[in-house]
C-alpha cells in the first residue's frame, strides 16, 4: 500500500504503536450504545478506529 507517497513497507508496524491493544479491545465489542472508539497517533495522522472495525486518517503535520 502506498500511503502519502511512502511505501507501506517504509513505516513501522502499527501494531507496534498500539501494542496489540485493538485486538483485544473489540474481541469481545461491548454492546453497539456503548459508541467506542480508539484513537492514537501514528506516522503524522490521527487514526480513529470505531467500534464496527472503520478507521479515519487525519493527517496532522
Amino acid at each position: 500500500m502506498d500511503f502519502e507517497g511512502v511505501d507501506s513497507a517504509e513505516l513501522p508496524p502499527i501494531y507496534d504503536c498500539v501494542d496489540g491493544m485493538l485486538n483485544e479491545l473489540f474481541s469481545n465489542p461491548p454492546a453497539p450504545e456503548a459508541q467506542m472508539e480508539v484513537t492514537f497517533s501514528y506516522h503524522q495522522y490521527r487514526v480513529t478506529v470505531e467500534q464496527n472495525g472503520n478507521a479515519k486518517f487525519v493527517k496532522t503535520g
